[in-house]
C-alpha cells in the first residue's frame, strides 16, 4: 500500500475489508484443514480479481482486505460476485462476508 501511494500520490483509492461470517463455526464443524482450505480458496479468488489498479491481501484469521482505485468496482457488485462464487462450496454453513469500505 505504501509503495502504491508513493508512485500514485494523487490517486483516489478505496480500501475494502472483508470478514467471513461464521468462520469459527466452519472450523468447529469441519476442522482446521477445511477452514484453511476455505481461506486459501478465498485468497485465490480475490487474487484473480486483482489487476494493475488493485490488490488483495489476507490480513488475519477470517479477515481480508482489498485496495482499489476509487470507483473501479462497486462494493455490492464485488460482494455479490463473491457470494455467487462460493454458493456451491460444499459446506452446510453458508459462506458469506461483511464488507467495510474506507475511502
Amino acid at each position: 500500500l505504501n509503495e502504491r501511494r508513493k508512485t500514485h500520490p494523487n490517486e483516489k483509492f478505496r480500501v475494502q475489508t472483508y470478514e467471513l461470517e461464521h468462520f469459527k463455526d466452519v472450523v468447529g464443524v469441519y476442522g482446521n484443514t477445511v477452514g484453511n482450505a476455505l481461506l486459501r480458496d478465498i485468497g485465490e479468488y480475490m487474487k484473480e480479481k486483482d489487476d494493475d489498479t488493485s490488490f488483495s491481501a489476507h490480513i488475519s484469521s477470517d479477515h481480508f482486505a482489498r485496495y482499489c482505485v476509487e470507483g473501479l468496482v462497486a462494493v455490492e457488485e464485488y460482494r455479490s460476485s463473491f457470494i455467487k462464487a462460493f454458493a456451491d462450496y460444499k459446506l452446510s454453513i453458508p459462506v458469506t462476508i461483511h464488507v467495510g469500505v474506507y475511502d
